[in-house]
């Protein structure tokens, strides 16, 4: 009893500490005298929420908007939300607050349903708690967080494989199909399609994991999923009305994918991925605002460990094998048309060609990572194994090698040389720490290096003191100047 007790708190304690990570790093949008906002936000999602909950103070639903482009349509757009119910926090609070406010949700959401993950698949609390620390401070999710529509479909995914997990393991009782049901009719109208889109497909992927290694359930997940395209009909009805028709019906064109605003530049491969923490803007350092990964050199290297952990282990590599793939897949069409397995998915997988922004892939690609960083954490001690360290020593030599010679840059030779250190120092700590001590060092180096880049995050850079409201703002009217300004 006591071990179990033990146990539990440890558990806690870990999701206290992910609960945190997720206050601090969202206190742009909750602080009183802050207001995010962002182009887009200012210019659709403010007032688009607006219309939805002028309606539906009425009493109507708002099928139309007649104030954008003269009339188009409201329920059919599926980022809208207007059938979300999180969304309706914005009748109580208004447009701005409410949207902080479903921000700081959605990403509690996403951070404690990695901890609970991270339990049901078997890692220990300390590996949990890097995971769900790791998954809210990320460049990829800090920067979908400014618009909110993308950040609410993967705040989902981990709940989504948690509920596939338990639906399929079920041994008796139908409250799991209910359970997943209920989580995938969220994930359905949550928002960014392309978004959702994605977190699909790693829940496809994940989903054969469990019929391979399970060999049961499919009556089980056929019947949730049959609920919960049911429960999402009326928005889903809808959106299929307004795509039939929208003028990229028949998906976009490879040139239009080729835009290098939205796709992860190979000569800025390591910067968007890395990040720094010598500050300055993301976006700048990336190569584009959607390109933002900053999983962190520290990241890279245990999430990398933990992968190999997990495929090596029998017991694991159900789970890890699509996980893995997950993230081999988003690096590769993060760069967009320019490889055939990318025009393979966007010939065979449906609504793979509708997305604009190919390096968004980099968002499910940043939530696999951080699943692994937990398990590299739980396994930091194979870092004493010689044979190990030197498989990564040279590795980290043939990456140095590649940016300081090859095509890829690091942007600058302070951020390179702290990427080296960064690199050395994850290599020291099994040589300098005592064995027990080494995840709990190489855990706290992650999160460190994360938190310090966290603060140029775009959420943190963008910051203004007056709120989108239903005519233009002060806060409308600033961006507006500073677009035809040209961003000066």
């Amino acid at each position: 009893m006591p071990s179990t007790r033990s146990h539990s708190v440890r558990w806690r304690v870990a999701s206290i500490a992910t609960s945190l990570a997720v206050i601090v790093s969202t206190r742009a949008f909750w602080w009183p005298t802050s207001h995010v906002v962002s182009y887009d936000g200012a210019t659709y999602s403010g007032p688009n929420t607006e219309v939805s909950m002028a309606a539906l103070r009425q009493w109507r639903i708002p099928f139309l908007n007649e104030f954008i482009f003269g009339t188009v349509p409201h329920l059919g757009n599926h980022a809208v939300g207007v059938l979300y119910p999180p969304r309706l926090i914005a009748l109580l609070f208004g447009s701005s607050l409410g949207h902080g406010l479903i921000v700081v949700g959605h990403m509690l959401m996403l951070g404690l349903g990695m901890v609970a993950l991270a339990r049901r698949l078997g890692l220990s609390s300390l590996g949990g708690a890097i995971a769900g620390v790791v998954v809210v401070l990320i460049g990829s999710t800090q920067t979908k967080t400014v618009q909110f529509e993308q950040i609410q479909p993967l705040a989902w995914l981990p709940l989504l494989l948690l509920a596939l997990h338990g639906c399929v393991t079920a041994r008796r009782g139908w409250r799991e199909v209910g359970v997943l049901a209920i989580v995938a009719t969220g994930t359905l109208l949550s928002g960014h399609p392309q978004l959702i889109l994605e977190v699909v497909f790693v829940a496809a992927l994940f989903t054969i994991g469990l019929i391979v290694r399970y060999r049961t359930g499919l009556v089980r997940l056929g019947v949730a999923a049959g609920l919960s395209v049911a429960m999402a009909l009326p928005q889903l009805l809808a959106t299929l009305d307004a795509r039939s028709m929208a003028s990229l019906d028949e998906g976009r064109s490879f040139t239009d994918l080729s835009n290098g605003m939205y796709i992860l530049q190979v000569r800025k491969a390591a910067q968007a991925l890395f990040g720094t923490i010598t500050g300055g803007d993301p976006a700048a350092f990336s190569g584009a605002f959607e390109a933002i990964g900053w999983f962190g050199v520290a990241g890279v290297i245990v999430g990398a460990i933990g992968i190999v952990a997990a495929l090596k282990s029998s017991s694991d590599r159900w789970w890890s094998l699509p996980l893995a793939a997950t993230i081999i897949l988003g690096l590769i069409w993060s760069l967009g048309p320019r490889t055939p397995v990318f025009t393979i998915a966007y010939r065979l997988i449906p609504g793979f060609d509708l997305g604009r922004v190919s390096v968004r892939w980099l968002a499910v690609v940043g939530i696999a990572l951080a699943l692994f960083i937990g398990v590299g954490v739980d396994a930091a001690r194979s870092l004493l194994s010689r044979r190990i360290s030197r498989t990564l020593a040279s590795a980290i030599v043939l990456a140095a090698i590649v940016i300081g010679l090859g095509p890829i840059t690091s942007g600058s030779r302070l951020a390179g040389a702290i990427w080296l250190l960064t690199a050395a120092l994850v290599l020291i700590v099994p040589v300098v720490a005592q064995p027990r001590h080494v995840g709990r060092v190489l855990g706290f180096v992650v999160v460190v290096e994360l938190a310090v880049m966290s603060v140029s995050a775009i959420p943190n850079r963008i910051t203004m003191d007056s709120a989108v409201g239903e005519t233009a703002s002060p806060a409308i009217s600033e961006l507006m100047s500073v677009a035809k300004s040209g961003g000066s």
